[in-house]
């Protein structure tokens, strides 16, 4: 019999919280065709002060 290998490592995966509910990425295009990497609970956009999308890698753990 042939034995089973992995292939790749076990990585534990992290999910980000804010306020108590899980964020969730979601990808937001501007006007100018760049694009942001966001976040966002329930299907609600996580924004700044002044309206922007804040970045992925700004949301903490």
């Amino acid at each position: 019999m042939a034995i089973k290998h992995r292939k790749g490592q076990v990585v534990k995966h992290h999910k980000k919280m804010r306020d108590g509910t899980e964020v969730k990425p979601c990808k937001y295009y501007k006007q100018t065709g760049s694009a942001i990497m966001g976040g966002s609970i329930n299907g609600e956009p996580i924004l700044d002060q002044e309206g922007n999308p804040i970045p992925w890698s700004k949301i903490e753990y």
